[in-house]
C-alpha cells in the first residue's frame, strides 16, 4: 500500500503589504513499479548482401586432390553472426549460376569443422569453406573474369540437449591457428558433420579417400 499526505505550496504575486496568498498542489512520487518484457531467440548475420566465397584456382593436390581433377579451386568466407542462443549453422549450395552447372564436383565445410556459436549476444565468427574440382570452366562461353557460378545457403537452429555438450567442446578445441583444410589428410580430419548437403545429395560430394 502506498500512503502519502499531500504538501501545499504557497506563492505570492502582490506586494508584501498587500500579499495575497495562493497556494496549489505539488505533486509527489507515490509508487515506482519496472516494466518487464518477454525477449524471444534472435539472430543476426552481419551484412549478408556482401557476402561472397570467390573460388581462385589451386593445385589439386592442396585439396587432397590428383592431376586427373583439374582444374581444381578454393575459397573460404568469414560470417560474423550474433545470436542471444547458441546456435549451429548449417550451408549448402545451389550450383547452378547463371544457367550453367560448372561445378561438378565440391566440398563445402566449416573450418575445423566448427559450425556453432556460443549466443553471448556479441558477434562471433565462422569461416566457410569451397573446395571445387573438375570445373567445367569451358561451360563460361568466352567470358573472362568474374562469373557467378552458384549460390551459397546458411540455415541455422538452436542445438538440443545431446549437441550442447559436444558444441562446447568444439569450441575448446578449436584452436587459433589452425586453417581450413588443405592436404588429403586434412580434409579427411574434418567431421562429416561439417559438411552440410543440400536436399539434392549431389549437391555436396565428400573428398574420395
Amino acid at each position: 500500500m502506498a500512503l502519502a499526505v499531500l504538501g501545499v505550496v504557497y506563492a505570492s504575486t502582490e506586494p508584501e503589504k498587500e500579499a495575497k496568498e495562493e497556494w496549489c498542489y505539488k505533486p509527489i512520487d507515490l509508487c515506482t513499479f519496472p516494466v518487464s518484457m518477454e525477449v524471444g531467440h534472435f539472430i543476426q548475420l552481419k551484412e549478408c548482401n556482401k557476402r561472397k566465397i570467390k573460388l581462385v584456382q589451386v593445385d589439386c593436390e592442396s585439396i587432397g586432390k590428383d592431376s586427373g581433377d583439374f582444374p581444381c579451386y578454393k575459397g573460404s568466407d568469414v560470417i560474423e553472426v550474433k545470436a542471444n542462443f547458441p546456435a549451429i549453422f548449417s550451408a549448402s549450395i545451389d550450383k547452378s549460376g547463371g544457367g550453367e552447372d560448372m561445378l561438378k564436383e565440391v566440398n563445402l565445410y566449416w573450418e575445423n569443422g566448427v559450425n556453432t556459436i556460443q549466443g553471448t549476444g556479441e558477434w562471433e565468427e565462422l569461416k566457410l569453406c569451397l573446395d571445387a574440382w573438375n570445373v567445367e570452366i569451358w561451360k563460361s562461353g568466352g567470358t573472362i573474369g568474374t562469373v557467378e557460378i552458384g549460390e551459397i545457403t546458411i540455415e541455422v537452429r538452436p542445438p538440443d540437449d545431446t549437441e550442447k555438450d559436444a558444441q562446447a567442446t568444439s569450441q575448446k578445441e578449436a584452436g587459433p591457428d589452425r586453417v581450413c583444410p588443405t592436404s588429403g589428410k586434412a580434409l579427411e580430419e574434418v567431421s562429416g558433420e561439417a559438411i552440410q548437403p543440400s536436399e539434392e545429395a549431389a549437391d555436396v560430394v565428400r573428398p574420395s579417400v
